[in-house]
């Protein structure tokens, strides 16, 4: 975070019980083709912590409600029940973020761990988790 930042909290509220913001705005941000990810799992017993950074590489647009998921395999559906440390995060031009997934192996079934990320902004991408260095 930088330095003349007092939070990366982002909170949305509502003015009054009668009318809600208007958030139309939003649909005029930038596509961000500028977010990049990475992640490595370790594995203790039958579980495995993927640990999934996203960066914003963008020197001028956001990244705005970004997800990330653990998926069973390239395409599967996400590994459910799954525990992430954070998600629907908000990155501004050059900011990242490390978000931590805990679930069971088993729960992968045959398939290789993914992660998968999108946001309102960002394009949907997503890569196999490699094993950490430690345990190779």
């Amino acid at each position: 975070m930088q330095p003349d930042v007092l939070s990366s909290e982002i909170q949305w509220y509502m003015r009054d019980v009668t009318t809600y913001a208007d958030l139309t705005g939003l649909n005029l941000l930038e596509t961000n083709d500028n977010v990049t990810a990475s992640a490595f799992k370790e594995v203790s017993g039958d579980q495995e912590t993927a640990t999934i950074s996203v960066n914003n590489t963008s020197i001028t647009n956001i990244a705005f409600f970004v997800r990330v998921e653990v998926i069973k395999g390239e395409g599967g559906q996400e590994v459910l029940p799954v525990t992430y440390t954070d998600n629907y995060i908000t990155l501004w031009p050059g900011e990242s973020a490390t978000i931590k997934a805990e679930y069971a192996t088993a729960d992968l079934g045959d398939q290789p761990a993914y992660f998968l990320v999108r946001g309102y902004n960002v394009p949907e991408f997503s890569n196999e988790i490699s094993h950490s260095q430690a345990s190779d």
